[in-house]
């Protein structure tokens, strides 16, 4: 009996609190003999808080998105079912926010039965694959510890909330923005609420506005040789979001590759006109 408690005392070692229970299902687990349908409560309920403590980061990051994704469902239906009351007036519009409100409830519902259903499901199965790792390094996290739950804290914090508003909002459009950005230029009173919509979850959201980049094109010379012409955006031009910055900046670098260095698409174009010519052949 006494080797046997010996052989036992890792397993509550590892996992401190309900360590008997461990115990009992890493047992059955290493014999192959746990039931298809077990499902550790626990960690049902407890979902990514129950994997932060115990220290399962693989069950915490399931199980987190598994949540998140349920809340934006949910965030959803509130912005869909407040828009189908805004717009009453509108039956086609009204129809087409209730069903998608509809979809979204019904989603919300069935990722949260199923998500919880299937953290419980692998918790004790990854739990187990984390006290064998913890037995070739103690480095392993084991054991309950509540101050993991500050990372649970930290990332909550970073993720959800502005996650949440984005899905709970229409995001304004680009030229609504634009246009305030010149109300506030121009010296009106804009509500807090409308800037951080548009600094936060427009269409492209950014915290900045940006110059409108120069018109760049590439004429011939008197010479017959082409050469790079910037032009100014003009004077009063509306500021741009940094999608469309990019989006020009690429466009730009593509067409002077095309232009200037026209040798290596040739290049490529040559390669494959004589792989499709030797394949044609065979």
């Amino acid at each position: 009996m006494t080797m046997e408690t010996e052989a036992r005392n890792p397993f509550h070692t590892f996992a401190e609190k309900s360590g008997e229970y461990y115990e009992n299902t890493f047992l059955t687990i290493q014999k192959s003999e746990l039931p298809r349908t077990h499902i550790n409560f626990a960690a049902m309920i407890g979902s990514f808080f129950w994997a932060a403590m115990r220290g399962n980061w693989l069950l915490f990051i399931i199980a987190f998105v598994i949540d998140l994704i349920t809340a934006v469902n949910l965030a959803s239906y509130y912005k869909y079912s407040n828009a189908a009351i805004e717009f009453s007036d509108r039956a086609n519009l009204v129809d087409r926010y209730t069903d998608w409100a509809s979809s979204s409830m019904l989603a919300a519902i069935l990722i949260f039965i199923v998500g919880r259903l299937l953290v419980g499901w692998l918790a004790d199965r990854l739990y187990e694959r984390q006290y064998n790792k913890w037995r070739i390094s103690e480095k392993t996290p084991s054991g309950v510890d509540l101050s993991r739950l500050i990372t649970v804290g930290l990332v909550f914090l970073l993720i959800v909330p502005l996650m949440i508003y984005r899905t709970a909002q229409f995001a304004p459009d680009e030229r609504s923005c634009i246009r305030q950005d010149r109300a506030i230029a121009s010296g009106e009173i804009v509500p807090f609420k409308k800037q951080f919509d548009c600094m936060i979850i427009g269409e492209f959201p950014t915290l900045f506005w940006i110059d409108r980049p120069d018109e760049v094109s590439y004429p011939r010379g008197d010479d017959g040789q082409r050469f790079i012409q910037r032009t100014p955006a003009p004077e009063g031009a509306p500021p741009v979001n940094l999608n469309v910055y990019v989006s020009q900046s690429i466009d730009d670098s593509i067409e002077y590759l095309t232009i200037f260095h026209a040798y290596l698409f040739d290049s490529i174009k040559d390669t494959l006109e004589s792989m499709l010519t030797a394949i044609e052949a065979v």
